[in-house]
């Protein structure tokens, strides 16, 4: 079984006003498959709460294979509180209270292949740290700005939207 390793938390970005929702996701979407992502729509909840109004929450699991030993993971959770559709120029824009959380994580070993017998699990050991514990801090810090990268786009769309 894969090894996790956290990188970042969690992150946050709270909003509150009138946005284009599909224009967000669409945001998001694009910079994950342009840094090499592939995406994984693991929930998708859509509660109606009357005619016009509904919560959403979106789990995305976003994850990239870096080498045949470790696979990296950028996880959102985007929830959407009492979300009404709202008509402004034109453009069908959409009201709600929104939050977006942002987690990161490494995964080493991922085809297991250090996980069969006990001397290939204390192989696995020294391999991560004394062989390639340089490299591993770089693929570390390297998810670490990606993250702060995916999370800096959100929050300044979000930021334009407040001007």
């Amino acid at each position: 079984m894969p090894e996790k390793d956290i990188i970042v938390k969690k992150l946050s970005i709270s909003y509150e006003g009138v946005f284009d929702f599909n224009n967000f996701i669409r945001l998001v979407k694009n910079w994950l498959k342009q840094n090499s992502y592939f995406i994984i729509e693991k929930d998708y909840g859509n509660i109606q709460k009357d005619k016009n109004m509904s919560d959403i929450k979106i789990s995305l699991d976003n994850e990239r294979e870096v080498d045949d030993y470790n696979r990296a993971h950028i996880d959102l959770s985007i929830k959407v509180k009492n979300l009404e559709n709202v008509s402004s120029d034109k453009k069908k824009l959409q009201r709600g209270k929104l939050t977006i959380d942002f987690e990161s994580y490494l995964k080493k070993d991922i085809h297991s292949k250090w996980e069969t017998k006990p001397v290939q699990k204390v192989a696995r050991g020294i391999y991560d740290k004394y062989l390639v514990k340089d490299k591993q801090k770089i693929i570390e810090e390297d998810i670490r700005n990606e993250t702060f990268a995916v999370y800096n786009e959100v929050k300044a769309y979000f930021n334009l939207l407040n001007k």
